[in-house]
């Protein structure tokens, strides 16, 4: 009506009270200069870059599977997983075909663009953030990012993870071939020209613990053996589906260990460390933030030509480097008998202090299968 009174116009989000203070005047509607500069910078900070470029490198990196999936292609995975992955990755020197194969199976929506003089995506030419390689921060933020990570893979390969009642132990060897082993160059080098083992000698004293552990936590284990050609481990599916079908996976350090993430959910890595290795802390690093555990056992000196005290092998002088490359790769990783009483001073070494930890990790699998059983039941679902 013409008459009536003018209503002055209210901002949405301010009370109509010019006499109160701002903190009763602002309601949750309400955004000042401020907070929409903080709300503008975290938006193009979450942003996602046209595209990562990784920095060129030399020397591990560059040639070793284990430390470019380590220290590159999971943090690739994990970033691109935790916030909206970039359009395009340019990867301008060779990449390891198992890397690709890891970012594919991922990230199959990113642009790979790899290689020697390779030309840069388009989206390069835009923005791009450059990626180095890092070695000390875990390389997953979250047992969540993890298991998405590891779901994919798992749908790429076609493999999807049933629960068993019998758990699986792989023990993993790697296969003295004819000339190639872990390398031509080290073989004759390190090793004299000799055979290169790194695998485990006293398998039988593993196991024998592995079934003590299991029996004293109510568990089932079924022991499964797989030689593995060093020059043909084969495609990333291959390798997948050897870690994932097992619910225990032990081997000796090396670099196919950067498949240790694929293991199935809920499971353990136990790594042998070999004399004057002991320190190595790569694969512990890279099951941090996940639903796996990760233990060790520490083998004893194979050959009286290296020093009695362990820790002349694991100095940085290249006399210690030596010492570490020679019991690592020219022998095969000794374990203490499980009859001998362990007085060591470094509890990696008994295997009596293994068994505890082991039953402790079967013992809690063993919950978390009652657990889900319940859970099942009381949805009215068939337990597996």
């Amino acid at each position: 009506a013409r008459g009536a009174a003018h209503t002055p116009r209210r901002l949405p989000g301010w009370r109509h009270d010019p006499h109160a203070s701002p903190a009763k005047r602002c309601t949750p509607y309400a955004i000042d200069a401020m907070s929409l500069l903080l709300l503008t910078l975290t938006a193009a900070s979450a942003a996602p870059r046209e595209c990562w470029t990784v920095k060129p490198v030399t020397g591990r990196v560059r040639d070793n599977v284990g430390h470019q999936g380590e220290e590159l292609v999971y943090r690739l995975v994990a970033a691109g997983l935790r916030q909206a992955p970039p359009r395009a990755v340019y990867w301008p020197w060779p990449i390891l075909p198992w890397s690709r194969e890891v970012l594919e199976a991922t990230l199959p929506m990113v642009e790979l663009a790899s290689g020697d003089g390779a030309a840069a995506p388009k989206a390069c030419l835009k923005s791009e953030k450059v990626w180095r390689p890092e070695y000390r921060r875990p390389q997953w933020p979250s047992a969540r990012i993890h298991g998405e990570a590891r779901r994919r893979a798992y749908r790429h390969c076609n493999l999807y993870n049933a629960s068993r009642r019998t758990l699986v132990v792989r023990i993993l060897q790697r296969r003295d071939s004819s000339e190639h082993v872990v390398g031509f160059k080290r073989r004759d080098e390190v090793c004299g020209g000799g055979g290169i083992k790194r695998n485990l000698r006293d398998v039988d004293e593993l196991k024998a613990t592995i079934l003590a552990a299991a029996k004293r936590a109510g568990v089932g284990v079924v022991f499964e053996t797989d030689h593995v050609e060093n020059s043909a481990p084969g495609s990333f599916c291959d390798q997948l589906r050897r870690f994932a079908s097992a619910d225990v996976l032990v081997s000796v350090h090396g670099a196919h260990l950067v498949n240790a993430p694929w293991i199935a959910p809920g499971g353990l890595l136990l790594e042998a460390l070999p004399y004057g290795n002991w320190g190595k802390g790569h694969h512990a690093r890279l099951l941090k933030n996940t639903d796996l555990e990760y233990l060790r056992v520490c083998g004893l000196r194979p050959s009286s030509s290296l020093p009695k005290n362990e820790q002349l092998c694991e100095r940085r002088t290249p006399a210690a480097r030596r010492c570490a490359l020679v019991a690592r790769d020219c022998y095969e990783t000794p374990l203490r008998p499980r009859s001998d009483v362990c007085a060591s001073s470094e509890p990696c070494e008994c295997l009596d202090v293994l068994e505890k930890r082991l039953t402790g990790f079967f013992a809690r699998r063993r919950q978390s299968r009652s657990r889900r059983r319940r859970s099942s039941m009381w949805r009215g679902e068939e337990a597996l």
